[in-house]
């Protein structure tokens, strides 16, 4: 089994081992060398060492991993590309046995000649272009592809019947099937082309003899009804993968976004959350956690019940999303807390941020008057992690609280400079950074 390295930690090096189709994670739960020391938020002289485990990941996987949606879409097309390329080798082979069976036929040398130069264009030049196409993540320039690869066979299949004696020979049966094979998954205009095509080169091969005999016309129903059929099938299935598409929107809201406020579930903040660690770890960046909650909001559903404390906790949350930037992710992570992760945002630029959400949740309308309490802490360098930031946060909130509630407090930031400096330096406790304003809130 090779191993790849994946990223490191301190005290640990994490790797990605490619085996296999399953994907899992093991944690290592020795504990590293991380070197910390804490005050006590209720004893300042009180200074301990703190210690960390560090784990150590490994993720077994396919040497491409497929993790989405569009790298499933690709696979999907390129099998179909080679199974399709391979189908019409196989084809061109039984047509040249059945060149080499009937010697006697007219243009034999010319239809060996065309079938052997269409299998190397096949392999040689769609092969490569279709799988371009497909890897450009364009859907227009795929569809084009395939639909002209369908029509290139259709023709040369429609050249091979005519040299072969027109509408008599058995080639022309094999007009079918470039039609059937854009069926599968062409979308419906371009299988209709298709079948369009293909039943006009059988009626130009009949009447190119003359007279259109009986078995001609039985012929051309038969290509005529494919057709049909394939178009039928196409829109069926455009119409059920539409459904698809909406039942996995759906339940992606559903799993993600909060029913009542619209915001991230705890899980989905979570991950969001990870992937900026993860992200951060990377590429030496920082980012900042806000932990909002609302003061007393208990009270506002024993005395004025929970449909004025819903429409409390929906006007709260629409105001953090309104203040929030691009790109930051705003989640509900409790009964009435809430979480603001904020990417690329030093500790500095968070207070700034989160005097700017205290300001816009102030200045909102509300069911009923409310307070609210905010802390916050940020990324701190390698050797933290995304759990830590958060319990900071939610120890400053905390703090706001104990110290009278309608406050911002900042974890205090004695770390060496960024992610990149090293390793995170002794941590005091939260202190308070702004008092409560004067004014009432609407």
């Amino acid at each position: 089994m090779g191993l790849v390295p994946w990223g490191r930690r301190r005290g640990a090096e994490s790797v990605r081992a490619k085996l296999g189709t399953t994907t899992a994670q093991f944690v290592d739960p020795r504990p590293g060398p991380v070197q910390g020391r804490f005050r006590s938020a209720d004893n300042p002289h009180d200074v301990r060492t703190a210690g960390a485990c560090v784990r150590q990941r490994f993720t077994i996987g396919r040497t491409a991993p497929i993790d989405d949606e569009g790298e499933w879409e690709d696979a999907f097309w390129r099998t179909h590309l080679y199974v399709g390329i391979g189908s019409f080798t196989l084809g061109a082979l039984l047509l040249l046995v059945y060149l080499v069976l009937t010697p006697r036929g007219s243009h034999r040398v010319l239809l060996v000649w065309m079938v052997l130069t269409s299998i190397v264009v096949w392999w040689t030049v769609f092969g490569p272009v279709g799988a371009r196409a497909i890897a450009s993540q364009r859907r227009d320039r795929r569809d084009l592809f395939f639909f002209c690869w369908s029509l290139t066979t259709l023709t040369l299949i429609a050249l091979s019947a005519f040299l072969d004696g027109g509408e008599k020979s058995p080639l022309s049966i094999l007009l079918v099937l470039p039609v059937l094979f854009a069926g599968l998954v062409y979308p419906p205009r371009q299988v209709g082309w298709l079948a369009v095509l293909a039943l006009g080169s059988f009626l130009a091969l009949a009447a190119s003899g003359g007279a259109l005999p009986a078995r001609a016309v039985v012929t051309g129903a038969m290509l005529g009804l494919t057709g049909a059929i394939s178009v039928t099938a196409a829109v069926n299935r455009d119409i059920k993968d539409e459904a698809r598409r909406r039942l996995a929107t759906r339940l992606h809201d559903l799993a993600t976004s909060d029913g009542l406020t619209g915001c991230r579930t705890h899980r989905s903040f979570g991950e969001a959350l990870e992937a900026e660690g993860n992200r951060a770890r990377r590429y030496g960046s920082v980012f900042s956690v806000v932990m909002v909650d609302i003061d007393s909001f208990k009270a506002i559903n024993d005395t004025l019940g929970h449909d004025v404390g819903d429409a409390t906790l929906r006007s709260v949350a629409a105001a953090l999303t309104a203040a929030a930037r691009v790109g930051d992710v705003t989640g509900r992570v409790g009964g009435d807390e809430f979480a603001v992760l904020l990417p690329e945002t030093d500790h500095d630029q968070a207070l700034q941020v989160t005097r700017r959400l205290q300001e816009v949740v102030r200045a909102a309308r509300m069911p009923v008057p409310v307070t609210v309490s905010y802390g916050w802490s940020s990324w701190c360098g390698p050797t933290d992690t995304e759990a830590d930031v958060r319990r900071r946060a939610d120890q400053a909130l905390y703090a706001a609280k104990r110290a009278g509630r309608d406050r911002l407090a900042e974890w205090d930031p004695n770390c060496e400079g960024t992610a990149s400096a090293g390793p995170v330096r002794p941590h005091s406790a939260p202190v308070i950074v702004m008092e409560r304003a004067p004014g009432t809130h609407r």
